[in-house]
């Protein structure tokens, strides 16, 4: 058994929608993992591709669902899908990804559209999405609003 099987038989996750309770905690994880304070620290497969402003953050917990993936009540997971059944954020700690828990979050949250960051420093998401059943919606028009790097991929509906 892999170190990383190990510590997923050994982990207590747990899955639950955010509340307004959680906001500070929500913002220190995505600031600690996607703004490059775990990669200024030192963290292996950590990067410095995104910031999520404090508004964002409210906003998504007025307006959207955001799911938690948590070990021991500790952030390892945050998962935003908004209006529309469209993916905007999975997020899941470098020291716990590959112990299935951004697979559990996709499947419980089940969009229709992903929004996914192409040129991320920690690698291009599209092959996990591919995985499980999503596929790039078309390479002329998948690129949406200001951003060349955000694709939209579909649930493909006959994969089962």
């Amino acid at each position: 058994m892999s170190d990383r099987e190990k510590k997923k038989e050994e982990a207590n996750i747990t899955y639950r929608r955010a509340v307004n309770s959680d906001l500070d905690n929500i913002k220190y994880f995505v600031d600690y993992w996607l703004a490059g304070r775990a990669k200024n620290a030192g963290v292996e497969n950590a990067g410095n591709d995104y910031f999520v402003t404090s508004g964002q953050h409210k906003g998504y917990l007025k307006g959207s669902i955001i799911l938690l993936a948590l070990i021991n009540d500790k952030i390892v997971g945050w998962a935003v899908k908004g209006t529309n059944n469209v993916l905007i954020h999975l997020l899941i700690a470098a020291d716990t990804r590959g112990m299935g828990i951004g697979s559990a979050m996709l499947k419980q949250l089940n969009p229709d559209i992903i929004r996914s960051k192409s040129d991320q420093q920690t690698g291009d998401p599209a092959s996990f999405y591919e995985k499980h059943g999503y596929a790039l919606f078309s390479s002329t028009v998948s690129k949406i609003g200001k951003k060349s790097n955000i694709d939209l991929m579909v649930k493909n509906r006959t994969k089962k």
